[in-house]
C-alpha cells in the first residue's frame, strides 16, 4: 500500500486572551492507501487542528506535513485538489446565496473541468437530482451533509477529511452517513480520516484509531486491537464510560 499522507513531530500554537495554547503537541501519523483512520477526542484535544494541518487550511509552528511524497506546499492546487475537507457544521460550509449546483460548479471551474454531471454526483451520495436547485436552508442537516461529500466528490479526491460530520445528526442518519463513507471509500479507492469524540461509532467505521488528548496521541493501533486490550489510562477510561452507558440503557 501507498503512503498518501505522512507527518511528522508536528507542533500548531494559538494564542488565546495573551496566552500561547498548544492545541498539537509534536504529534505524528500516517494514512495509507485503503485506510479509514479514526481520530477520537474529547474537545479541545486537538483532533479538528490536525485535519486543518493536514489540509494546509493553517501551518504548522513545527514539524512537516508530507503529502503524496511531497511536502505540504499551499501554492500547489493539484494536491490540494486530491485531498478533501469536509466539515461539521455542513449548511455553514455552503454559500447560503448559491444552490447546491451553483457550490458544485464552482468547485468543478476551479478544481476539476471534468467531474461527473452534478445529478451523478448527487445520485453518488443519495440525493435525487431535484437538490441541485435546493439552496442549503431548505435542506436537512442530514441532506446538507450528503450535499457536502457530493462537493468533495467533485475533486475526485485520494483523501476525505472528516471533521465530526456526524456530530449534529440525530442516530439514525450519523449510521446512514458512516455507511455512505464506507462505500464511497471502497467505490472510488479513497482514503479518510475521520475525526469524532464518538468511539463507538469510530470503532464500527474505522482499520485504525488514534487516541489525543490535550494535544497528544496517547494510543494508536488497529481498531480491534485498541477496543479489546488498551493500554493507557486515559483509553481506558474511555471503554469503561461507555460500557457504563450501554448498561444504564
Amino acid at each position: 500500500m501507498g503512503r498518501l499522507i505522512q507527518a511528522e513531530n508536528i507542533v500548531k500554537r494559538f494564542r488565546e486572551k495573551k496566552q500561547r495554547v498548544l492545541a498539537v503537541d509534536h504529534v505524528s501519523l500516517h494514512l495509507d492507501e485503503g485506510e479509514i483512520l479514526g481520530i477520537i477526542g474529547e474537545s479541545g484535544s486537538g483532533k479538528s487542528t490536525i485535519l486543518r494541518l493536514l489540509s494546509g487550511i493553517i501551518q504548522p509552528d513545527e514539524g512537516q506535513v508530507i503529502l503524496f511524497g511531497k511536502s505540504l506546499d499551499r501554492k500547489d492546487r493539484s494536491r490540494f485538489r486530491n485531498i478533501q475537507m469536509i466539515f461539521q457544521d455542513a449548511r455553514a460550509s455552503f454559500d447560503k446565496q448559491y444552490t447546491i449546483e451553483q457550490s458544485l460548479n464552482e468547485v468543478r471551474k476551479y478544481l476539476n473541468p471534468n467531474a461527473l454531471e452534478n445529478r451523478f454526483l448527487l445520485q453518488e451520495v443519495g440525493l435525487d437530482a431535484s437538490f441541485a436547485k435546493k439552496y442549503p436552508n431548505e435542506m436537512s442537516g442530514g441532506e446538507c451533509q450528503r450535499a457536502a461529500i457530493a462537493r468533495a466528490l467533485v475533486c475526485d479526491p485520494k483523501v476525505l477529511l472528516c471533521d465530526e460530520i456526524t456530530s449534529a445528526l440525530d442516530v439514525i442518519t450519523q449510521e446512514k452517513i458512516c455507511n455512505l463513507i464506507t462505500h464511497l471509500c471502497h467505490q472510488h479507492h479513497i482514503s479518510a480520516i475521520f475525526v469524532s469524540h464518538d468511539l463507538p461509532l469510530i470503532s464500527n467505521l474505522c482499520n485504525r484509531v488514534m487516541i489525543m488528548k490535550d494535544g497528544k496521541v496517547v494510543e494508536e493501533g488497529k481498531t480491534k486491537e485498541v477496543m479489546q486490550n488498551p493500554q493507557h489510562p486515559y483509553t481506558k477510561e474511555l471503554l469503561r464510560h461507555i460500557m457504563k452507558l450501554e448498561i444504564a440503557e
